[in-house]
């Protein structure tokens, strides 16, 4: 599910792998923008995010790589 953060907020994703005890991790296409935790929060770099900005977020399955969702997260 997409979503938007201000420039100085944070947004939590959530994901589920049906039938995994392993869950996922978490990246951001450009950590220039927003960072993502382990725990799927994502925190806006205050210093060079500007509204209008977007990273795309992805959780990948860790028993299978194959398996993945995304986000776009757009500064606000």
């Amino acid at each position: 599910k997409n979503a938007t953060a201000t420039t100085t907020g944070t947004k939590q994703f959530t994901a589920t792998v049906l039938g995994s005890t392993e869950g996922v991790t978490w990246t951001s296409s450009d950590t220039t923008i927003a960072t993502i935790d382990a725990e799927g929060l994502a925190t806006v770099v205050t210093a060079t995010a500007t509204a209008g900005d977007k990273v795309v977020i992805t959780a990948t399955s860790v028993e299978d790589n194959t398996v993945v969702a995304v986000a776009t997260l757009t500064i606000i």
